[in-house]
């Protein structure tokens, strides 16, 4: 089973075994890796703010820059990203095939799609695929929590 230690970057006093509530983790670490991003050379990106976010992804990770501007692209289609609840999101893929995004207290964001069961990408001990980066992308550029 998957483990993880989340770190609550808001409270310098957390330590890495800290646990925080269910709304906490499914909102703040998927923020954090878009908030924390700067491009290396201080550089004045795109204008508009989803292919900012995926750019500023692509620039912290670039071994990820695909997936960053795949998601990108999920997250500016219109019924691209639907937040059903705070716990339970649907991504719709460019093919049209939605994928079902749930959190829980124990592992976070899980998606439904094949590339989350094989292959995750992997940040700051955090899980992702396409579906779960383009939600957060979406809510970062929405002002959301998320």
């Amino acid at each position: 089973m998957y483990t993880e230690h989340i770190i609550d970057t808001n409270n310098k006093n957390a330590s890495a075994g800290s646990r925080q509530p269910v709304e906490a983790k499914c909102t703040g670490e998927y923020k954090q890796m878009i908030t924390q991003t700067e491009t290396q050379d201080n550089r004045i990106i795109d204008s508009d703010p989803i292919q900012t976010a995926a750019s500023r992804i692509a620039d912290r990770h670039p071994h990820l820059a695909n997936m960053a501007y795949a998601a990108a692209e999920y997250a500016a289609r219109d019924n691209g990203v639907v937040h059903l609840s705070e716990t339970l999101v649907h991504v719709r893929n460019a093919e049209g095939t939605t994928y079902r995004l749930t959190c829980t207290p124990d592992d976070g964001w899980q998606c439904t799609c094949p590339a989350f069961g094989y292959r995750p990408a992997v940040i700051n001990g955090h899980r992702y695929c396409k579906h779960i980066m383009a939600m957060a992308i979406q809510n970062r550029v929405n002002g959301d929590p998320q």
